[in-house]
């Protein structure tokens, strides 16, 4: 019977998802793909950025 061995990256496991994230996706017009250059003030209140 053969041994079976487990991988030990469990580190390289949580850094996964988390190392994919844009950090300008936030700051990028999701229709031109621009990144935004000052912020907006819509009629509710909120404010895009």
């Amino acid at each position: 019977m053969a041994a079976q061995q487990q991988d030990g990256g469990g580190a390289a496991q949580l850094a996964g998802p988390a190392a994919e994230v844009d950090p300008l996706g936030r700051f990028t017009c999701p229709v031109c793909l621009e990144v935004y250059e000052k912020p907006v003030q819509v009629p509710c209140g909120h404010v895009n950025v």
